[in-house]
């Protein structure tokens, strides 16, 4: 079922038609007018248009008067077509007009798996709507700052109603891990990180708990992985994917039925995010990778060299820190090592483009051309916000190491015979 609404630009006079795909989920609305470019926003709440900016509702008596319209589709979990021109009037307009909803189109593509495909990207924003994603961010807050006692009663209260292994803690580790868990396995979360990343994440941990158990990793060394910071920074990005994701939604549906690279023509857009949202966190997502690489590469330094100071390709530390930005990530990111994860999604031409404003947008189209140094390159919405999502991932697989060499750190605190029983894994 779609619904249609007419708006009108207030910049330029012209008028829009919002095709929306119904739904009980809130639509947000990020599109720029396709003659003037002004940006218009707003979203439908239970179908019914609120909060629009840079445009007013037409009503639908005064509709009768219009001959033509650039029309949108809108859907909260479902790519769309990109804008048209419709004409309303002629013998052939009930004809030309005539399109099927954004659903029927993706039931044709998907087939029986329709809606299969959308109960992943759904879960994750059920998550985030019921407020728990924002209660774990706060339980993990509560305890990076040495409230844990506040922490415990409300942590043994949601534990009942989670997959996690836990169902009840006591001390402060446990309860790291049960929140971790409860994030990982209640929130929906794999369909951001893939389907598989639970169990890599297991073998990460097991291996870092090896370190640990092999003394590699000691009370010493583990200050060199400035655990402290990346919990602060990674925090405050959750705050932000809360906000991301349901922008993000109808691209995590092309993620989880693997139709990413294999959208048609009437398929291809995105009416839930503007370019320069997408390119803000592009950058910000970038340089968080950049800034936390180090896990990585200090993890490598113990499991393939014995120290977190002996780095790759014989270089000292000295030598190390010269290296900066994209150039150390190509330097010592090497592949074959323990810990190194392929970070495709890692564009530093893009990224110098955004910084520089040295991109241009082609809104009715949906794509933004970069130049960088004499050389172009050009993404669509989709391309763009596939790659944000890729850099999410990496960053979640940041954050499974920090966790796990975080549980560690606070085991160093713990009186000598509790060291060993009380750190385990679950």
């Amino acid at each position: 079922m779609v619904n249609n609404d007419y708006i009108q630009c207030i910049v330029c006079g012209e008028i829009i038609n919002f095709r929306v795909q119904a739904s009980d989920m809130n639509i947000p609305i990020l599109i720029n007018c396709p003659v003037c470019t002004s940006q218009i926003r707003g979203n439908f709440q239970s179908m019914k248009l609120k909060n629009l900016v840079n445009a007013k509702t037409i009503n639908l008596s005064d509709t009768k008067m219009i001959d033509k319209a650039w029309s949108f589709e809108l859907s909260a979990e479902l790519p769309t077509r990109k804008v048209i021109k419709k004409e309303f009037t002629g013998d052939n307009e009930s004809v030309i007009n005539f399109e099927l909803s954004p659903f029927m189109k993706w039931s044709m593509l998907m087939g029986s798996d329709a809606r299969k495909s959308l109960q992943g990207s759904m879960r994750l924003m059920q998550f985030i709507d019921s407020g728990k994603w924002h209660l774990l961010i706060s339980l993990l807050r509560i305890i990076n700052n040495n409230k844990f006692k506040y922490a415990l009663p409300v942590i043994n209260r949601e534990l009942p109603k989670s997959l996690s292994a836990y169902k009840s803690v006591s001390d402060e580790i446990s309860g790291i891990s049960a929140i971790h868990q409860m994030l990982m396995t209640d929130s929906g979360i794999n369909i951001v990180i893939g389907s598989n990343a639970l169990r890599e994440y297991t073998e990460l941990g097991n291996t870092i708990i090896t370190l640990f158990k092999s003394h590699k990793i000691t009370e010493d060394n583990i200050r060199d992985f400035d655990i402290s910071r990346f919990n602060t920074e990674f925090l405050t990005l959750m705050d932000s994917l809360s906000v991301l994701f349901p922008k993000l939604l109808p691209i995590l549906t092309l993620r989880a039925a693997s139709k990413i690279d294999k959208t048609p023509d009437d398929l291809n857009a995105i009416t839930t995010v503007d370019a320069e949202s997408l390119n803000d966190m592009y950058a910000k997502t970038y340089e968080f990778i950049l800034r936390h690489l180090n896990v990585i590469y200090l993890l490598n330094n113990l499991s393939s060299r014995g120290n977190t100071k002996k780095f790759a390709k014989g270089k000292t530390e000295e030598e190390f820190n010269k290296y900066i930005g994209f150039n150390k990530v190509q330097t010592f990111l090497i592949q074959s090592e323990r810990f190194s994860k392929p970070i495709r999604s890692i564009n530093n031409k893009i990224r110098n483009a955004i910084q520089h404003y040295d991109y241009v947008i082609n809104y009715n189209d949906q794509t933004i051309y970069y130049h960088d140094l004499n050389k172009d390159s050009s993404l669509t919405y989709i391309q763009l916000g596939n790659m944000v999502i890729e850099n999410v991932s990496v960053i979640f697989y940041l954050n499974e190491l920090i966790y796990n060499l975080d549980r560690i750190q606070r085991s160093f605190a713990l009186p000598n015979d509790f060291k060993n029983t009380k750190f385990t894994l679950k």
